[in-house]
């Protein structure tokens, strides 16, 4: 299922920014339920390029995807290296991480961040 979604993503066209940034977000989160943390990583820093290079982007914008893309990166490292740390560990970043989501302004696809982050 996830591979015909990534298959699907790799034959759009984008003609316009947000569907392109919502294109991204879909693969975002594909790579992150595949556990692919490789592509991932990889992903959110050409995303994060993306972001500061696009010029038709306000600045609130840019500050909203560019707060997704840091979070998105430290959800994904800490899932990745889960099994080094003791369950409480690893929940008390998880919160802690949530916390942070929550606490700060402006933060595109939030929802998302937190459901994952187990809030």
């Amino acid at each position: 299922m996830f591979s015909d979604v990534l298959s699907a993503l790799l034959h759009v066209q984008f003609t316009d920014v947000k569907y392109h940034l919502n294109t991204t977000f879909l693969q975002l989160r594909t790579y992150y339920a595949m556990r692919d943390t490789e592509a991932l990583l990889s992903l959110i820093e050409t995303f994060r390029i993306y972001v500061i290079r696009n010029r038709k982007m306000t600045t609130n914008e840019k500050r909203g995807y560019s707060n997704f893309l840091r979070f998105a990166k430290k959800l994904a490292l800490l899932k990745h290296n889960s099994s080094t740390f003791s369950k409480k560990s690893l929940k008390e970043k998880l919160d802690a991480l949530s916390h942070k989501i929550e606490t700060t302004e402006n933060v595109i696809n939030r929802y998302w961040l937190l459901e994952e982050c187990g809030a």
